[in-house]
């Protein structure tokens, strides 16, 4: 169905496809509209991860010193979406310049709401710093390859249930000193996020922000014929 979102109106773009066209670098705010194959703050991809009709969450391809609020406020809604929800993946594109990380959503199994993937896609990540959120103790408890599998007795972090719990979730830093720098250098605006699960521990300065819903089926990277 149908849904509301705002998106950037591009030089050279109209209408429905302005949230997609990439081919002007100015612009100004459109008001909301509705676009088709989008909800809220998601559109869809298919499993090779080619967009759908594509929504643009945050662009910020406009030319000025500080984003207008009501695209940070739609960041961070986005954001809000994920909370304590669980990341199966992140990590830099195969194409190199965006950072990706696949959030799974989820109400509680009594609801019979199945659960949704969304990649939340930071464009232009210009830093991706990742470390560790558990204690050595815990390391040193955590060493033994059986822990990459469910089923064990161990005491240590088992690995392998392949998620990691987004608490305390997103963080956007105001007035953020490296994104002002590369704002400067490059002349669009970036951002700088924090991100806490109880594994990781991730920052990121990037420049614009895309939510899709992916399809079952989908993979980052794909092993290609030798």
């Amino acid at each position: 169905m149908p849904g509301t979102i705002r998106s950037l109106s591009f030089e050279g773009c109209s209408g429905r496809g302005a949230s997609v066209c990439g081919g002007g670098v100015s612009g100004s705010l459109s008001v909301p509209e509705l676009v088709e194959g989008c909800s809220g703050h998601v559109a869809s991809m298919n499993a090779r991860g080619a967009p759908g009709k594509g929504c643009l969450v945050h662009g910020s391809r406009v030319h000025s010193d500080a984003l207008p609020a009501v695209e940070i406020s739609e960041m961070q809604a986005a954001f809000d979406d994920a909370f304590d929800q669980a990341v199966v993946f992140h990590g830099f594109t195969e194409y190199m310049r965006d950072y990706e990380m696949v959030v799974q959503i989820g109400a509680a199994p009594s609801t019979g709401i199945p659960r949704r993937s969304l990649r939340f896609l930071f464009v232009n990540c210009v830093k991706a710093d990742v470390s560790t959120v558990l204690p050595p103790d815990l390391w040193a408890r955590s060493l033994d390859d059986r822990l990459l599998e469910l089923g064990t007795d161990l005491d240590g972090y088992v690995w392998g249930v392949r998620e990691q719990g987004l608490y305390k979730g997103f963080e956007l830093i105001p007035d953020s000193e490296i994104a002002r720098s590369w704002s400067t250098s490059v002349g669009i605006p970036f951002h700088e996020l924090r991100l806490m699960s109880n594994a990781h521990d991730i920052s990121l300065v990037f420049s614009d922000l895309r939510v899709t819903e992916l399809a079952p089926g989908y993979a980052p990277f794909t092993v290609g014929p030798a």
